[in-house]
């Protein structure tokens, strides 16, 4: 299925094309400004249809646009594993990783943004950008984040679960 959009009231004129494949998932979409054309993705989707891979280069004759890809992976449960960056289509010029954690509860006790090409065993890695490790009470609500760069922040709540108070630590 291909599907094209025009955005009249838009100055210069934006254009806007999809494609679609039989699943009705958009496999391709670009872009032509003010009659010059643009950049074009390219989307791909694993085998339980979710996204895995965004391309994005710029189109033939058309305005330079950056080389850059993402790549996602996901655990058994549908969450993300791994955004892998890159600032070339091939996937060979690795920007940054982000490593999500999740626990048996489906929650989130750590986030890595990294140079790292796997997943930390433990702390932040080797080559941390910025990074999140959460801790939860009992009740599943966020105890405290520690920030790889603003340091620990905890957190209190009563029992409705209403945040009562959040103690920050680690500014300079």
């Amino acid at each position: 299925t291909y599907e094209s959009q025009s955005f009249a009231n838009l100055s210069p004129l934006l254009e806007c094309e999809r494609a679609f494949d039989g699943a009705n998932q958009l496999t391709s979409m670009g872009a032509i400004v003010g009659g010059t054309a643009d950049f074009q993705n390219a989307y791909t989707h694993d085998a339980l249809n979710r996204l895995s891979q965004v391309t994005q280069q710029d189109a033939s004759g058309g305005n330079v646009v950056a080389d850059k890809r993402a790549d996602l992976s996901y655990n058994n449960a549908g969450q993300f594993t791994t955004i892998s960056r890159y600032a070339d289509a091939a996937g060979t010029e690795l920007v940054a990783n982000s490593f999500y954690a999740t626990d048996d509860s489906g929650r989130l006790p750590s986030l890595i943004h990294s140079m790292d090409t796997t997943a930390p065993n433990s702390g932040w890695g080797t080559n941390p950008l910025a990074g999140y490790q959460f801790t939860y009470d009992a009740a599943s609500r966020i105890d405290s984040i520690d920030s790889y760069v603003d340091g620990l922040t905890s957190f209190t709540h009563d029992n409705t679960s209403q945040l009562t108070a959040a103690d920050h630590t680690g500014q300079t």
